[in-house]
């Protein structure tokens, strides 16, 4: 049976995807003048220099699934292949069905605010539902993720953003293309031992003086023994150890803080016990624990829960 494959044309003549067909021996093609999809998955090891930011393709009708090879044709006729891949979702559609406003989103924006001011292209990685993106929603705003199903989310209330699925191992994008790069809670979902792939991945795609913007569980007995799922392998780090991580790639850390403490901890796990228990959220408790952790979070004093971190490339 012969392999089918989309292609997605932004700028380039009948002629010159003729030419792509022919070297790629391809056959069935189906040839779409607009992208109506977006799908970015960690598949093969991409050719850097055929990789391209998605400059202005906009995602028209959101993020879907797809059984097919795709190749996207950009400006410059620049190539991307890439294959796609099922993953098993972790989100519930119930519960995950819109960006969240809790107080560690809120956190991010204003620990943030300061580095987006001169950023004219952003990258939120393991953007999720799109809780962060939603609170800066701007052209050239990217997000990405694993999982197609959270994207969904994210699109339908993110409109000036774009989404696609990705890999911070492997992302799908030129050398020096961001302006910032965020990686709120993202780098303990690696695959241990990743983490320093996945910086140098963020440090290869963003421009000269770029920042990454980085929150993380920190490393504390008492965010430990209160993370329900610590045991199953969700990390936590010392700032110093991740502060050297950074430095060893080639970033300079400019400033770090530690905010969150036990009201904090108490809210994430009541969120994480009503969605995996009842499926859903918002109950008064929630909100009355969100209240307190809001504060803890806009407090003066470092706290214990969460490592945040901004740092430029050098």
């Amino acid at each position: 049976m012969a392999k089918q494959i989309h292609i997605y044309n932004e700028s380039a003549t009948s002629d010159k995807v003729k030419h792509l067909i022919a070297d790629h021996g391809l056959q069935n093609i189906d040839i779409s003048n607009s992208i109506s999809h977006l799908l970015f998955t960690s598949g093969p090891k991409l050719n850097k220099a055929q990789a391209t930011i998605i400059c202005r393709a906009h995602v028209a009708g959101g993020i879907t699934n797809s059984p097919y090879d795709t190749i996207f044709l950009y400006e410059h006729i620049t190539l991307a292949v890439v294959r796609s891949k099922n993953i098993k979702t972790r989100w519930d559609p119930r519960v995950d069905n819109k960006p969240d406003n809790d107080p560690r989103s809120k956190f991010t924006q204003i620990f943030s605010s300061r580095y987006l001011r001169k950023a004219n292209r952003i990258l939120d990685v393991g953007c999720g539902i799109g809780s962060y993106i939603h609170l800066i929603d701007r052209q050239d705003t990217f997000g990405i993720d694993l999982e197609s199903q959270p994207l969904k989310a994210a699109r339908k209330y993110c409109m000036k953003s774009d989404f696609a699925v990705a890999s911070v191992l492997n992302l799908p994008f030129r050398n020096e293309t961001f302006d910032s790069i965020g990686m709120w809670e993202v780098i303990e979902h690696l695959p241990a031992g990743t983490e320093m792939q996945a910086l140098a991945e963020v440090h290869r795609t963003l421009a000269a003086c770029g920042t990454l913007l980085l929150s993380t569980p920190n490393k504390h007995i008492i965010s430990i023994i209160m993370d329900p799922v610590y045991p199953l392998g969700h990390r936590h780090y010392d700032v110093k150890d991740l502060v050297k991580f950074i430095t060893e790639i080639g970033f300079s850390v400019k400033h770090y803080t530690i905010r969150g403490s036990i009201a904090t901890l108490i809210a994430l796990n009541i969120f994480y016990f009503y969605k995996h228990v009842f499926h859903k959220k918002g109950t008064k408790l929630q909100k009355f624990f969100d209240q307190k952790s809001e504060r803890e979070f806009n407090s003066k004093k470092d706290g214990f829960a969460n490592i945040f971190i901004a740092a430029k490339k050098v």
